[in-house]
Formats: structure tokens, C-alpha cells, sequence
């Protein structure tokens, strides 16, 4: 049992820091995003209103 403790130790706090790894990360690529003239701006791509001439 004393061997276990250590382990178990280190994995809880390796799963603390992936687990506030990840929010930093999709915190940081929202906020990114968010600054993206399309989304504040609700603008189009042009390409997206540009009709195919194959369909």
C-alpha cells in the first residue's frame, strides 16, 4: 500500500494539470477566434456566396 500512494499522487496531479492545460488552451483559440473580423462583424466569405457553376 505505501508504494501506491506516490502513484497515485503523481497521476492526480498530472490529471489537474492536463485538465487546466486544455481550458487555458480552448480559452486562448475562443479569444483568438473571437477577434476575427467575420464573427464580430457578421460578414460572408465571398466564396460562400459565390454560386458553382458545376451544380
Amino acid at each position: 500500500m505505501a508504494d501506491t500512494k506516490p502513484s497515485l499522487f503523481t497521476m492526480t496531479v498530472d490529471y489537474i494539470l492536463l485538465w487546466m492545460a486544455g481550458v487555458w488552451i480552448s480559452r486562448l483559440l475562443k479569444n483568438r477566434l473571437m477577434d476575427d473580423v467575420f464573427n464580430t462583424e457578421n460578414h460572408e466569405c465571398p466564396l460562400k456566396s459565390h454560386k458553382s457553376p458545376l451544380k
